[in-house]
């Protein structure tokens, strides 16, 4: 991932698309603890999740629909959301991929409404969808955002219109979302907590010390945006920072959450994540 002063960024590379190793069950995943030395979230009681955010595409139906709400620059953005059956529940702001608002994004939201989150994933392309087949036109679509003004104006609207329901808001994004994710963390106070999936912006846009709320991450062993010397550079900036988080690692490739790429799923990594990810959640949202 390139580093520079500027807000809209590109990868060096598109990330490997090699066979992820399987064996997440017995994965190398390392937690690191905040440095008060609090305890992991208590297991939750209530039934796994079925994880239907990755469930095959044939299988999906959507529960949400389109809406448009206020930027925070003015006029509107458009967004899919996903409402739980609490009108008062805690919110979930999700932040795409670098392929767009897809159906991935929208299932993820569908599975936070099951879960008992209602979901808002912002549109950050005005209404592109790259085919995955197409790294070079999703490489383009995310150099042109301005991750910083998308982060203040879209995210933070969608992360407003959520707040308006009465409950906390979290912030969710892999990939290009993961990016977002932090900057969010670091600048958004309508947030209580925020979960990164394998995306991480330069350190001169936002970096560990600049994180204001619990913060979860998880990363892939081969990864050729987020390397793993990127990702411990990020931890070691939250440790020296006395920030509260978590930090998780699975043997398996960039991506590894999204079961439309079968080339890079991890099934196994995918479900252990998306637990934490949700207990994670649940502790600090309610």
């Amino acid at each position: 991932m390139a580093r520079s002063a500027t807000t809209s960024w590109r990868r060096s590379s598109p990330p490997r698309s090699g066979r992820p190793n399987r064996a997440a069950s017995r994965a190398r995943t390392t937690t690191r603890r905040p440095c008060s030395g609090s305890s992991p979230p208590p297991p939750q009681s209530r039934a796994p999740s079925p994880y239907a955010p990755h469930a095959a595409r044939s299988r999906r139906r959507t529960m949400g629909t389109t809406i448009s709400f206020p930027r925070t620059s003015g006029g509107t953005a458009q967004g899919y959301l996903a409402e739980a059956k609490d009108p008062k529940a805690p919110g979930v702001v999700v932040i795409q991929e670098w392929w767009g608002v897809q159906g991935q994004i929208k299932a993820t939201c569908d599975q936070l409404a099951k879960d008992g989150f209602t979901a808002l994933a912002p549109d950050l392309y005005g209404g592109k969808v790259v085919p995955y087949h197409d790294a070079a036109a999703a490489s383009a679509a995310m150099k042109a955002l301005d991750f910083k003004a998308a982060t203040a104006e879209a995210v933070r609207g969608a992360a407003q219109r959520l707040a308006q329901r009465g409950g906390k808001v979290g912030l969710t994004g892999f990939c290009l979302g993961g990016a977002v994710t932090v900057i969010g963390a670091a600048t958004l106070p309508e947030l209580s907590a925020a979960v990164c999936f394998y995306g991480l912006p330069p350190a001169d846009v936002a970096s560990g010390k600049d994180v204001k709320v619990p913060l979860q991450c998880h990363f892939a062993a081969h990864d050729d945006w987020v390397t793993p010397a990127f990702a411990d550079a990020f931890e070691q900036q939250l440790r020296a920072a006395g920030k509260t988080y978590e930090v998780y690692r699975y043997p398996g490739h960039h991506a590894f959450m999204n079961s439309d790429r079968k080339e890079v799923h991890d099934a196994a990594a995918a479900k252990l994540a998306w637990e934490r990810c949700l207990a994670f959640f649940r502790k600090y949202l309610g």
